[in-house]
């Protein structure tokens, strides 16, 4: 008998991740920035080894800063999404982008969780997208916001997880060439 993998389990062929405003004036007052910091890393290094498209957004660069080297030089799109909406539903060339590589699932990282991330989040959802929020790769500047950000998604069908879980479903076979170097990135 055949059975069919559940479709809330990531594909490597359907997902993207996309960054939200991950920028150098933002991070430092981020509450447990170094932790999303470090998170946002593997998952950029695990999103790179298996070839999973990622996009990034920048929210007025000109006040806010750019998106640190460290994690631009991770990412292969030249230039970011800059927006002037809190949401990514002011950008139509990334939906362009993400309709384009025929993606369905969108991992979302980035910050701050209760304002861009949320409403990306809602937008994507209500557009016919898979969303989820690795909890771990998000953040606001108090944790009460962040809270109640995670919690709203969650009420709202967003699906909350973390970077090993995103990352132990796209890999879904240990065989597979790229397991040991995705390894790595999580020890």
């Amino acid at each position: 008998m055949q059975y069919a993998r559940s479709h809330k389990i990531f594909n490597r062929k359907s997902t993207c991740l996309i960054l939200i405003d991950f920028q150098e004036k933002l991070i430092p007052a981020i509450s447990g920035n170094e932790a999303v910091s470090e998170n946002i890393v593997k998952l950029l290094k695990a999103f790179n080894i298996l070839k999973i498209p990622v996009f990034y957004t920048e929210q007025n660069p000109e006040k806010l800063g750019k998106t640190p080297a460290r994690i631009k030089d991770l990412i292969s799109q030249p230039d970011p999404y800059v927006k002037t909406t809190f949401s990514i539903i002011g950008l139509p060339k990334l939906w362009e982008q993400v309709r384009e590589h025929g993606l369905n699932s969108v991992v979302l990282a980035g910050i701050e969780s209760h304002v861009c991330v949320t409403q990306s989040a809602l937008d994507l959802y209500e557009n016919g997208l898979r969303v989820s929020v690795p909890q771990d790769c998000t953040g606001s500047r108090h944790i009460h916001n962040y809270q109640t950000a995670m919690n709203r998604l969650r009420s709202a069908g967003i699906d909350i997880t973390c970077v090993e879980s995103v990352i132990f479903e796209l890999i879904d076979d240990y065989t597979i060439p790229e397991f040991k170097d995705v390894l790595k990135i999580l020890k």
